[in-house]
């Protein structure tokens, strides 16, 4: 799971500045990453294949998404037009490539959102807006909540964020400041975390990712543990580093 850093706005797994020029990640995937590029004070999402990050220009909508992703996308920046028409802004950047948009997380999935750039008393400006479709597994290949958001605020009011594993029986909380770590049983979280880590505020996830596997057999009866064991990463952008790498071995059964 990779996670910013609460003293930035944006997920972001590494900064880099090239004079007026700065990116930020906000998701890294196992084919894609999505980021934040500031040029000139015109900040832009791009959605950039792994093998080609220094490119300037980012996939188009209709290429990861197909007609059906282009045409939501297109409707719903039709709808953030009208809202910024309707409060009398007119100097909006043209969006010719349909190439602005990038994902963001909410309720435990990641959802694909676009971005608006327009000028305001001079000064360069965005609007956000939410595509009514659903990432593709080229993008994302695995967002899988297996408990209701609900169930998960009642045992953690305070939740903003949350995954569970791949077996069923871990699940990771995020507050505002803390990772907590629950058991599962019963498709609920058990009653007391398994373990808890602090975050600074404001931090974010931009990667996720589980691997289980099956110990060795034991060499003094022979039998293979019966115990799968989860590993985690997480990644946090921990301003000024970048990049900070966690990782957390869990007990968990076999699927």
């Amino acid at each position: 799971m990779a996670i910013k850093d609460a003293s930035e706005d944006k997920v972001s797994a590494k900064t880099v500045s090239l004079s007026t020029q700065s990116i930020v990640v906000d998701y890294i995937g196992n084919d894609y990453v999505t980021i934040a590029r500031n040029n000139g004070g015109t900040d832009k999402l791009q959605v950039l294949p792994v093998d080609q990050l220094s490119s300037p220009m980012g996939i188009k909508v209709a290429d990861l998404l197909g007609d059906t992703g282009s045409t939501a996308y297109r409707s719903a920046r039709q709808q953030a037009l009208q809202t910024l028409h309707n409060k009398g802004i007119t100097l909006i950047e043209e969006d010719v490539g349909e190439d602005n948009f990038g994902l963001t997380r909410r309720n435990g999935h990641w959802h694909l959102l676009g971005r608006i750039n327009y000028h305001q008393n001079g000064t360069p400006e965005t609007m956000e807006f939410n595509i009514n479709c659903i990432p593709p597994a080229s993008l994302v290949f695995y967002d899988t909540l297996y408990l209701s958001w609900q169930s998960i605020r009642d045992r953690v009011p305070n939740a903003v964020d949350a995954f569970t594993s791949p077996n069923k029986d871990i699940a990771v909380i995020k507050t505002t400041g803390k990772f907590y770590f629950f058991g599962i049983s019963g498709e609920q979280l058990d009653s007391v975390p398994l373990g808890e880590i602090d975050l600074k505020e404001g931090t974010s996830v931009v990667m996720a990712e589980w691997a289980t596997y099956q110990p060795a057999a034991s060499s003094s009866s022979g039998m293979i543990n019966e115990v799968a064991t989860i590993l985690l990463t997480l990644v946090a952008r921990q301003k000024p580093s970048g990049l900070t790498a966690c990782q957390f071995l869990l007990g968990g059964t076999t699927p």
